[in-house]
Formats: structure tokens, sequence, C-alpha cells
């Protein structure tokens, strides 16, 4: 049985272990990289071995990724320790497509206020999408897409590696009611139940099994952080 019970198998629901690829070059350089891929650092792949190492006992029946290197490297190294299981990538689980400000600085795209207002649109569905990319409705129908598939194909008992992206981690999470109180951090494990009826419940969030603290971790959410400005806003 794993270590951690929040691991082990529950025969009451479909359990999901959601891992963000490891830390990347342009995540150390604070580059938009959304389609546009980038190696993993060295210590980025430290983070990664140490989730994989987390995961070892876990009863996996399946692995899903993203078709980004970043994140089929990720997913290679944690079912290194599951033979049985083959990764099978899927391009539904991808980042959002920036467009023009693909490898670009992340000042370029927008201040932090602005950034709140952008994260809402995509949320909800509402922004147009950057130029040369695609819209946050084209964005949540694949994501969502992708999860739905996945969660047809397993049932009650099973317990599934999906390896992505922030934000498209995040976009998940925020449709089953658990937007995450701050930013996925590299390598960092989520554990969703979903039920049988399809109710979800988060039982984990975010955890970085390596302590490296590797981005995300000092983050907030552009949803949580609008929440907290919004409270501030109301308070006397």
């Amino acid at each position: 049985m794993p270590a951690d019970p929040r691991l082990a198998p529950d025969p009451s629901a479909l359990t999901l272990l959601l891992v963000r690829h490891g830390r990347t070059r342009y995540n150390e350089e604070h580059r938009i990289q959304g389609w546009v891929d980038s190696e993993i650092t060295e210590r980025g792949m430290e983070g990664v071995r140490a989730t994989a190492e987390w995961l070892r006992d876990a009863r996996l029946q399946a692995a899903y990724a993203s078709s980004s290197g970043r994140t089929l490297a990720t997913a290679e190294a944690i079912v290194a320790h599951h033979p049985h299981v083959e990764v099978v990538p899927h391009d539904g689980l991808r980042e959002l497509h920036f467009g023009v400000f693909e490898a670009q600085p992340e000042e370029r795209t927008a201040d932090r206020q602005q950034w709140l207002e952008v994260f809402r649109g995509i949320l909800d569905g509402t922004h147009p999408g950057f130029p040369g990319g695609e819209s946050a409705r084209t964005y949540l129908d694949r994501v969502h897409g992708a999860f739905d598939a996945i969660l047809q194909r397993h049932g009650v008992g099973d317990t599934v590696l999906v390896v992505s992206h922030g934000m498209t981690l995040t976009t998940a999470l925020a449709r089953w009611g658990s937007v995450p109180p701050r930013a996925l951090g590299n390598a960092s494990v989520t554990v969703v139940r979903v039920r049988d009826d399809g109710t979800p419940d988060a039982v984990l969030v975010g955890h970085d099994p390596s302590g490296l603290g590797v981005v995300g971790g000092e983050q907030p959410t552009a949803e949580a952080e609008a929440a907290r400005r919004e409270g501030a806003d109301d308070s006397p």
C-alpha cells in the first residue's frame, strides 16, 4: 500500500493523480510557455524524480500526458516505476496557446492586474485569446473534453495519472469547484477522487514531494488573488 493513504485506491471512487510538469528553462527565464516547449532543467528533474519516488507505490491503471515534450518527459520518469503502464499522449491536455506571446517574457503580456482579468476570462470562457492563439472557449472545450474522455474510460477503484500544465490543471480543478489557493508548483501532485455519480473531491492540492518549492507554492492563483482583493475592498 502507498505510504500516504491519499494515494491508496478507493473502491468507491476513481482516483486522479494530477501532476504538473517539471520546471523548465522557460520557467526559469520567466517566459510564456504554452504550446512552445523548453527542456526540463537539472533542478526541475530533481523535483520530477522526487515526485516519481513519492508515487512509486501508487497502483496505477493508466497514465495520460499532454503531448508537449516537458509533460511527456515528466510522465515517463514517473511510470518508470510502473512498467506495466504506458503513457498515452493527449493533445487535449496541452496548455493554452498564447499565440504571438509564446516564448516571450511574461511581462510583455500584461501587468499583474490585467492578468487577473485575463485569467478570469479564460476560466469563464469569455477571453477572445491572444493574437495567433486560441480562444478561451476553444481551450476550455478541448481540456474539458480530454478529462471527460478519461473519466468515461476509467471507473471506481482505478488510479490514473494525468501529467499536464499549471493553467490546464487549474482549469480542470476550477470546473470541479476546487480552485487552488496558490499556483500549482512544478512536479506537484494533486489528488482528486471522482465518485460514481461524478462528484469530485480534491483531497490533496499542490503537494511538492521534493520540498524544493521550485515554482508555484508562493504565488497565489489569479482567482485566489482576485477574491483576496475583493475581500479587502469590502473591509472597513
